[in-house]
């Protein structure tokens, strides 16, 4: 999901820290609609003790977030999931439009 903190627009990704240690996920990679790798975002379920302090985040939770520009702005991501060997174990496609403040 795409979160805006000011005018910055950050993709959000929710995971649960079993599934990151069941799964081995070591990485997750963000590609724009071209197809192109635009982030490679590591992954740990030792990440979990700092992420308590982000708001919206429970236990047994991690949430990444990836910064991607100012608004207005507007995308499709594919996000995927890789383990420690490189296989690719679930993907999801996100697309979003967050569009600037209108004051009145």
């Amino acid at each position: 999901m795409a979160a805006i903190e000011g005018d910055d627009v950050r993709l959000a990704i929710p995971l649960a820290v079993e599934a990151v240690q069941n799964q081995n996920v070591d990485r997750l990679k963000v590609f724009d609609a071209s197809g192109e790798v635009v982030h490679v975002i590591p992954v740990s379920p030792d990440d979990e003790s700092r992420m308590v302090r982000k708001s919206g985040v429970g236990d047994g939770q991690l949430q990444y977030e990836q910064y991607l520009g100012q608004r207005p702005f507007h995308g499709q991501y594919r996000v995927v999931a890789i383990d420690q060997t490189g296989t690719e174990l679930d993907s999801i496609t996100v697309e979003f439009n967050c569009f600037p403040e209108v004051d009145g």
